[in-house]
């Protein structure tokens, strides 16, 4: 043994027992990779697809549910600004411009 230690030699089955532990190892990380890739997939199909019910759930979903909130009081005051002023008005205008 004091001989593997001098020539810096790994006994072969303890080699046997890293390399078998390393291997273990990157099978879990790339399960772990494969995992993580099909639920950001399946938020991009759902996003894409425009569920964005569905889209919320995912690990992205509270800034999604910012950008919707915002949205919504975005609408909101759109429709007041509408309804106070018309359509004619400019700022009601600049509303629809940006919209499309």
């Amino acid at each position: 043994m004091g001989f593997e230690r001098e020539l810096n030699l790994i006994n072969p089955e303890e080699k046997t027992n890293i390399l078998s532990a390393r291997l273990l190892q990157l099978n879990t990380e790339y399960t772990n990779a494969e995992a993580e890739r099909l639920k950001k997939e399946a938020a991009w199909e759902s996003v894409r697809g425009g569920a964005i019910g569905a889209a919320l759930a995912t690990l992205q979903g509270e800034s999604l549910r910012k950008l919707v909130e915002h949205r919504h009081l975005a609408q909101e005051h759109f429709a007041e600004i509408k309804t106070h002023f018309g359509t004619n008005h400019p700022e009601y205008r600049k509303g629809a411009g940006a919209g499309q």
